[in-house]
């Protein structure tokens, strides 16, 4: 009998379980690669593309195995959140000489290395615990970059699971969504509609007074004056236009080829909207990417105002058809 036995064997001797539930919690971290990983990379065939994950951040399992690796991904966010402040400790005593340089040597042959890797020594032991529960480097590295500095201020309860109404094929067995929180949150729209001001009000009163006076001096005149406040009336405020998909408003990703860090560089040189994308030149684009920090060779960006500019005159039919015969933004050859 399994008396005060926890914890679900999964049909695995002790060494499978755990190598499973590694794999689980590194393919979980590993959601949340950057688009521009993808590019370039094939199957099998050679000919079909790796599409990347369709939600960040979200795994599909059998509902046991996402409970039981649930406990795992909350205690390496844990151990993330441990290294962030001596992290940020290390970083004020860093220096910002070149590695090699006479300064970076003065550095490092007096007391500033001693109380940087006083200070960082803590952070390399947490991130050598992660690194033994995951062992994945690339896993640990989105771990302690992005996904730590996410929960800074959340005191638990990173992940959730959602069991799924669909059961899997061949055995019928309970599937579930475990998911990081915030990544992909159902967050209800506010209304945008705005409650007119009184001096909007007063407003609306003077023209229903002018309307009545145009009616008593002619009828064809009063009914013309009519249809033109009511359609005044009726005419909404200037809105963001909206996507058949519910994209957000001057979202540059709807571009195709721009992804988070790309838009980031955009943003940084003052293109953070689809109208200034379309006025900006593929030239220009090429030349913020080269001086932004990353990786941006493999971008061309021959028709990000073009489709800017679709988005902006909010032709979505036309962007769509248009996307589906480019290859990552690009032209087809």
């Amino acid at each position: 009998m399994r008396h005060r036995r926890k914890g679900r064997q999964l049909g695995r001797s002790s060494s499978h379980r755990k190598a499973m539930l590694k794999n689980l919690a590194t393919g979980l971290f590993l959601t949340l690669r950057d688009d521009m990983f993808y590019e370039g990379l094939y199957q099998s065939d050679g000919t079909t593309p790796v599409n990347p994950p369709k939600h960040k951040g979200r795994i599909t399992t059998t509902l046991q195995k996402a409970k039981e690796v649930r406990p795992l991904v909350e205690k390496c966010v844990t151990l993330a959140k441990k290294a962030l402040p001596h992290l940020e400790a290390a970083d004020a005593l860093n220096t910002d000489a070149d590695r090699g340089s006479d300064a970076w040597k003065s550095w490092r042959e007096g007391d500033g290395w001693q109380k940087w890797n006083a200070a960082i020594a803590p952070a390399i032991n947490y991130r050598r615990r992660a690194y033994a529960l995951l062992g994945d480097k690339e896993a640990v590295s989105i771990l302690f970059d992005d996904v730590a500095p996410k929960f800074a201020d959340r005191s638990g309860g990173y992940t959730r699971v959602l069991k799924l109404a669909g059961v899997r094929l061949g055995d019928a067995g309970a599937q579930a969504v475990l998911e990081f929180v915030g990544e992909n949150d159902r967050v209800k729209q506010a209304a945008t509609a705005v409650k007119p001001s009184f001096a909007d009000d007063n407003d609306t009163q003077e023209e229903k007074a002018e309307e009545a006076e145009a009616k008593d001096d002619s009828a064809a005149a009063g009914a013309a004056a009519a249809g033109a406040a009511a359609a005044a009336d009726d005419a909404p405020a200037e809105e963001a236009p909206e996507s058949p998909k519910g994209i957000k408003f001057d979202d540059l990703k709807v571009v195709e080829g721009i992804g988070p860090k790309c838009e980031e560089a955009l943003k940084a040189a003052g293109i953070g909207t689809w109208k200034a994308l379309a006025d900006s030149t593929p030239e220009k684009i090429t030349e913020i990417l080269d001086a932004a920090d990353g990786n941006f060779a493999g971008q061309v960006p021959t028709t990000w105002p073009d489709q800017a500019k679709m988005a902006v005159d909010g032709d979505w039919e036309k962007l769509e058809k248009w996307q589906d015969e480019l290859d990552g933004g690009k032209l087809p050859e």
